[in-house]
This record gives C-alpha cells, sequence and structure tokens, in this order.
C-alpha cells in the first residue's frame, strides 16, 4: 500500500492505558511502513538513474537527448540525494524516539483517561504534550512520488518530543504556581479583611459599653450626692430641732417655776383666794372653780378645779416639726420663730 502525505498527516496513535505515551508496537510499525516507503522510492530513483545513465551512453549525450530529459534527470538527481538525507534524518529520529521510549521510567498509577485527537493531527487540542514517534510530516515531496518542495519536520517529530514535554510540564508548573500564589494571596487578604473588621467590632462593642458603664455610675454617683446632701440637711435639721426643743422646754419650765402656786379646794369647803405674798389683793376665783356644782337629782356634785389645770394633749416630734416648718418638710433654722405656734402647744 502507498503511503500518502495526507496518511502521515492524519496518522493517529492511540494512547496507552497505564503509562504515558503512545503504543510502542504503533509507532514501531509506522516507522516501518515510512522506512518501506523510503526504501521503494530509493529503488525506484535508483532505477531511473541507471535508466538515465544507459540512455546516455546509448545516445552518447549527443544532440538526439531533448532537453526536458536532462532536466528531468537533474531534477531526480537533486530528489535523490535530498531523500537519502531525509532518510538518514528520519532513522536518527526513529532510533532516539524508541530509546526514549524504552527509558521511560513507568509512572506508579494509571493515568486519568484521555480523550481527544492528539497534538499535530487537524483538532487536536493545543496543550495537548506530544509522545515520542507522533504524526509527523516527513518528506511531503517524496512520499507522493512527484512532489515539490523540500522536506519539513513537524512539531511532533521524535526529537522535540522531550524538551516540548519538559517545556510544557514546566508551563504546566509555572502556572499551578501561580495560581496557588494567587489563591494563597486572596485567602490571606480576606482572612486579614475579616480580621479587621471583628476588631473594629469589638472595639466599638466595647466602647458603647464603656460609656453606658460611665453613664450609668455618673447617675449613680448624683444619685449618691444627692442623697448625702438631704442626709445631712436632715442630721442638721436634727441637731437644730433639738436644741430648740431643749431650750424650748427649758423656758416652759422656768415659767412654771415662776407661777404661783394655787391651793387644793376640799370638797365642800368655801373657795379661798390665793396665797400670793407679792399681791395686795387676792384674786378672786371664779364661781365654778372649787365648789361643787349642781347637779341633777340623784347625783352627786362635781368638781371643775382640777379641769381648769389641765393642759392640751402634748404633740408629738413630728406635728411639732410640721408646726415649726410651716408644713415645708425642711428644717426651720430662724430663731426668730421659736415661739411658733407649734411651740406654744406645749
Amino acid at each position: 500500500m502507498a503511503l500518502t502525505p495526507q496518511d502521515v498527516q492524519n496518522k493517529v496513535f492511540s494512547p496507552t492505558r497505564f503509562r504515558t505515551g503512545y503504543n510502542e508496537d504503533e509507532v514501531d510499525t509506522f516507522l516501518d511502513e515510512v522506512e518501506a516507503e523510503l526504501t521503494r522510492l530509493l529503488d525506484e530513483s535508483s532505477d531511473l538513474r541507471r535508466q538515465l545513465d544507459e540512455a546516455r551512453r546509448s545516445g552518447g549525450g549527443g544532440p538526439g537527448v531533448p532537453a526536458h530529459l536532462l532536466e528531468e534527470n537533474q531534477q531526480l538527481r537533486r530528489q535523490l540525494e535530498e531523500s537519502r538525507r531525509h532518510l538518514s534524518q528520519a532513522q536518527a529520529q526513529a532510533a532516539q524516539a524508541a530509546q526514549a521510549v524504552r527509558e521511560r521510567p513507568q509512572p506508579v498509577g494509571p493515568p486519568g483517561p484521555q480523550a481527544g485527537p492528539p497534538v499535530g493531527a487537524p483538532g487536536g487540542p493545543v496543550g495537548a504534550p506530544p509522545v515520542p514517534g507522533g504524526p509527523t510530516t516527513v518528506m511531503p515531496a517524496l512520499v507522493g512520488g512527484g512532489g515539490q518542495g523540500p522536506a519539513r519536520t513537524g512539531p511532533g517529530a521524535p526529537g522535540q518530543t522531550d524538551a516540548d514535554i519538559e517545556q510544557r510540564v514546566a508551563r504546566t508548573l509555572v502556572l499551578a504556581q501561580r495560581t496557588a500564589d494567587e489563591a494563597l494571596r486572596e485567602a490571606r487578604a480576606e482572612s486579614e479583611r475579616a480580621r479587621r473588621e471583628a476588631r473594629a467590632d469589638a472595639d466599638r462593642i466595647i466602647g458603647e459599653a464603656r460609656a453606658h458603664v460611665a453613664e450609668q455610675l455618673g447617675g449613680l454617683e448624683d444619685d449618691k450626692r444627692r442623697l448625702e446632701s438631704q442626709v445631712e440637711q436632715l442630721r442638721a435639721f436634727e441637731r437644730e430641732y433639738r436644741t430648740r426643743l431643749r431650750a424650748y422646754l427649758e423656758m416652759q419650765l422656768r415659767d412654771l417655776d415662776g407661777m404661783p402656786t394655787q391651793p387644793a379646794v376640799g370638797p365642800g369647803g368655801p373657795s379661798r383666794p390665793g396665797l400670793n405674798p407679792g399681791a395686795s389683793n387676792p384674786t378672786p376665783v371664779p364661781a365654778n372653780v372649787g365648789g361643787p356644782q349642781n347637779a341633777g337629782p340623784g347625783q352627786p356634785p362635781q368638781h371643775v378645779g382640777a379641769q381648769a389645770f389641765q393642759t392640751a394633749p402634748p404633740m408629738g416630734a413630728p406635728a411639732l416639726a410640721r408646726e415649726s416648718n410651716g408644713h415645708n418638710g425642711r428644717p426651720d433654722l430662724d430663731p426668730g420663730r421659736r415661739d411658733a405656734a407649734g411651740m406654744q402647744e406645749f
């Protein structure tokens, strides 16, 4: 079967299942086909060259040989030299690829499933790494038997596979490291922002709590000072009230000591004037004092002498305080009001 440039370009190797790279058997088979086709082309070129030499010998290279045959002969000669050079390059690359495949270490675990056409095939993924023995476009001028232009080597050539794999692995590692650094940087920034927000909230809450406590303490201090002031006022009022009450009682006692003594009126006896050595005229006693009052029939006579000297009921200290303060609840510290109505009730 003739090998065409389209076959070389569209050749797809199936990926291996338990190791990286393509199947070694398929790669070796494809290289064998390329080698057989190149050998056939070289043999055909040799036959054409031999026929050309025979034609030259038979014709002697005289003017009977057409010019287009001479030009075609030169072209075939150039193609032969080019095919030999590319054959040697292909054989060297095939040997390197086979050596690389044999020396490649086996992976520990099975790789993930690979999908899609390989790199170099039309429509294949751009970032897929090439593998030794990948699809190549080797000698398009010689494979078809009559193509024009020099041969070229595709990006998946065996000589460039290891370097491409290393470069792509390095790029992948750099990209992964860059992504990890960016994610770490974003995580650190987010954690720092959350820490700042938490610190701000904590400071705000602590400040509000301290302000509330200070406000409450200030109110309590004001209440304490107000109550202490009221207690001092009450204590001052108590001292002043005791002093005034003592003075008033002493004055009343002195007045009682200076009052004249009235004799007691006996039952049935006539009333007598009071004995006052300093008085020239005795003070008359009222008719209803000391003598029995007229009672009804069958009732004993009543004496009102004792009732005449009875005093008003005593007032308590709170009533006296209210009377002395004028019912305003504040201590009266004015000495001139000693003879107020409350004090006179004593």
